[in-house]
């Protein structure tokens, strides 16, 4: 009998069942990047792929289409640059495949993203006016571009109460003037709300009429070109506000200037409230977010806060390379130090301030001739609040000593033994003032390629130089700006605190910049005098050889006031008891801050023009007669400044007077009416009609003559019948301006305030022609 094994055919069929419904699992592949990922122009991505559930995990790359940008494979690995530049947007897919299984693969979508072009939105007004008065509506209009464009939201930044503008830009300015008496006016991009152009006002409490002034120079003792009047003089054209982003400046950080408190500031802007900031005197720092540009975020605080907002520059030695050929002090002949000597004059302390990299006060010729003041960058360290993690300074102490030479310095005591180093020791060289104290503010930290200044430190130190009573301040730093209009910088903070120190009466100087050779030092093709040289209010010093020729780094442009000797000059040198050659404009500079200083110490009553004044009308002409762009005025001559330092019994040189019409009311005088000029009725004027007279300014007791001619018109139209009067206001020294207001063509006596105080020694009469 057979016996029959069903069960093991049964299990065996069991177990081929069983291998049939459970395969391997089959082979996977996956890229460690998202399946779609954007690359802007010049950007890298690394790439990995790996690949499960196989014996051979190798994998191949391809790309599509090919030839944009550069892509490499390396094994399972691959990266892949974007252009360096994008036009416009497009994609590419990268492919990861299996080598065991081609029929999988991983795929990556590059969507290469061409970068935003931030649209340049100006606001303008047809006529350029820059004040108007109080219920009065004033047409604006934008430009997006360059081009003419209806694409935006029209506000008046402040609120109502400084106006109100509809949405075809008609601007109607409030029915009182408001405090402050300013109103800027708006244009944001309907596409881009972080777009947008503005334009400042200025709100007065009647209306100005456009004409023309005459000058005579009887009073002044310079010529006056006679200016265009709208709604009101525009004596100096506008200076240019935008920031500038590409400049030097610690990247990661913007300041925000406002003198609203943080918190204030906070409660009106989500971007403050999102990021780290701090408050330091007059002023907010904030870091900028990560993954954002220093300028879109300054963008966004500006339109959430109303405040303005820059960057914090960053400021360079003005020191250039040395070639020593002649180991004497023939500057001091050059610019006739003995004929300053021969006056004898004592130097109160703290006179003259030198913002620089300190000063080693333990240098024989600088015995018993320095005051330590203050550190206003006593630690220039990262500061990791910021997302670029860049140095700034940071810190502040009252020991301003010198760098050593190693940190970037000695360019201080340099710079201070040009001015001070003792004189008739029998020992080293001689300075150019012979007594008293130099005041020592250090702004420059230590930096691994030299010494660098921030905004921050460099605005802190010249408003607390002011503050011990300098009245000569001496800067050889600048910073180089890359936009137009190039030195105009737009370091608000820092021209905020050279004004605050004229308006305690400093005259400050400053080294041009050694840029003078396109293509040389810091600053590329640009030539021009670097900021804060080219401030207005600030002298700005070039260099000449022992020749008198302009030193080839010498900087140069319409801002450059004067020039000295700045090539192998001999002064202190860090170590004790050293001596050393330098060149530069940082030390022509100095030069011209210690005669300000000798003549400040003849005549503590001159005021900052006048220093200006006679340092360049006694300096010795260079090349082209008379200012030009290589020399300014010409070389510093410290005999004749000093003999002329006193103050003169006319004018200052910078004293103008200017005029426009007021109207008082719109109805006639009562009887005959006002149809044409009445000789007998000289307040009765109308339409369009010249008026003529002259003003007799009297300035220290010294009368003038100043012929006026003003033709009577609002925006272009002619006024209606009325009675009208002349506001007249003088300008003295560039520092205060004071107006009032005369019947038009009586005699008048006018009396002149600045801020509502009256300004002594300035009387001003109106008077008709006969």
């Amino acid at each position: 009998m057979t016996t029959m094994k069903i069960p093991y055919v049964f299990g065996a069929f069991a177990l081929a069942a069983i291998l049939v419904a459970c395969p391997p699992p089959p082979v996977g592949i996956s890229v460690n990047l998202p399946s779609s990922v954007n690359a802007q122009q010049g950007q890298t991505l690394n790439l990995t792929a790996t690949v499960s559930n196989a014996q051979n995990t190798t994998v191949t790359w391809t790309i599509a289409p090919t030839g944009i940008g550069t892509f490499t494979p390396n094994g399972n690995s691959a990266t892949y640059t974007a252009p360096a530049s994008i036009t416009a947007n497009s994609s590419l897919l990268i492919t990861a495949k299996s080598v065991q299984d081609t029929t999988k693969t991983a795929t990556v979508t590059v969507n290469l993203q061409a970068p935003v072009v931030n649209s340049v939105i100006k606001v303008q007004q047809a006529t350029t006016i820059r004040s108007v008065a109080i219920n009065t509506q004033v047409l604006f209009s934008a430009t997006e571009n360059n081009n003419p464009t209806t694409n935006i939201n029209w506000s008046v930044v402040e609120g109502a109460t400084r106006g109100t503008i509809d949405a075809a830009g008609n601007y109607n300015s409030p029915s009182s003037v408001p405090n402050p008496a300013t109103a800027t006016i708006r244009a944001t991009s309907k596409s881009d709300s972080s777009q947008f152009g503005e334009f400042q006002l200025t709100i007065i409490a009647s209306g100005g009429i456009s004409g023309t002034v005459t000058l005579n120079t009887g009073l002044l003792s310079a010529p006056v070109i006679p200016q265009a009047i709208g709604l009101e003089p525009q004596a100096i054209r506008e200076r240019q506000t935008s920031p500038d982003w590409k400049a030097a400046r610690v990247e990661g950080e913007v300041l925000l200037l406002s003198s609203s408190s943080l918190q204030s500031l906070s409660s009106s802007s989500a971007s403050l409230r999102s990021t780290t900031s701090r408050s330091d005197g007059g002023f907010v720092r904030v870091s900028v977010p990560r993954g954002m540009t220093d300028s879109a975020f300054a963008q966004k605080l500006m339109l959430e806060t109303g405040a303005t907002v820059q960057p914090n520059y960053l400021y360079r030695l003005q020191d250039a390379p040395n070639d020593p050929q002649y180991a004497d002090q023939a500057n001091l002949t050059q610019i006739d130090a003995a004929g300053a000597w021969f006056t004898q004059v004592s130097v109160p302390d703290n006179l003259i301030a030198v913002l620089d990299t300190g000063i080693n006060a333990n240098h024989p010729d600088l015995t018993g001739r320095v005051t330590l003041g203050k550190d206003f960058c006593a630690s220039y360290v990262d500061d990791p609040s910021t997302q670029a993690n860049d140095p700034k300074c940071l810190t502040e102490d009252s020991d301003p000593s010198e760098l050593t030479p190693t940190q970037g310095g000695g360019h201080g005591t340099f710079a201070t033994g040009l001015i001070a180093a003792a004189t008739n020791n029998q020992a080293g060289i001689a300075g150019i003032t012979q007594s008293g104290k130099v005041l020592a503010v250090k702004v420059f930290g230590a930096d691994a390629l030299g010494a660098i200044a921030d905004t921050v430190a460099l605005s802190k130190g010249i408003k607390y130089a002011a503050d011990q009573g300098a009245k000569v301040i001496s800067m050889s730093l600048g910073v180089c700006a890359t936009q137009t209009n190039a030195f105009e910088t737009p370091d608000k903070l820092t021209e905020n605190a050279i004004t605050y120190a004229v308006g305690k009466g400093a005259v400050l100087v400053a080294a041009s910049g050694n840029n003078g050779v396109s293509g040389g030092l810091q600053c590329g093709t640009d030539t021009a005098v670097q900021f804060p040289a080219s401030n207005p209010n600030v002298i700005a010093v070039g260099s000449v050889n022992k020749s008198n020729a302009r030193s080839s780094f010498s900087a140069t442009g319409a801002a450059l006031d004067i020039v000295a000797p700045g090539e192998s000059l001999l002064s202190l040198k860090f170590d004790t008891n050293n001596y050393e050659l330098k060149s530069g404009t940082s030390f022509a500079a100095p030069q011209v801050a210690a005669v300000a200083g000798l003549m400040f110490a003849k005549t503590p009553t001159l005021t900052r023009v006048e220093v200006q004044n006679i340092l360049e009308s006694t300096a010795k002409d260079l090349g082209t007669t008379g200012k030009d762009t290589d020399f300014g005025a010409g070389l510093l001559q410290a005999g004749a400044a000093l003999s002329k330092a006193t103050n003169s019994t006319a004018p200052s040189v910078k004293t103008s007077v200017y005029m426009y019409a007021d109207r008082l009311r719109s109805a006639p005088d009562a009887g005959a009416g006002c149809p044409t000029v009445d000789a007998a009725d000289r307040d009765c004027y109308e339409g369009t009609s010249a008026l003529t007279g002259r003003a007799v300014v009297t300035i220290n007791g010294t009368s003038g003559a100043v012929a006026y001619s003003i033709t009577l018109s609002r925006n272009g139209n002619p006024l209606q019948a009325g009675t009208y009067r002349v506001v007249a206001c003088v300008n003295k020294n560039s520092n205060a301006e004071a107006c009032d207001s005369g019947d038009l063509g009586k005699e008048s006596n006018l009396n002149l305030q600045f801020n509502g105080t009256s300004l002594p020694n300035i009387n001003l009469t109106l008077a008709a022609l006969p």
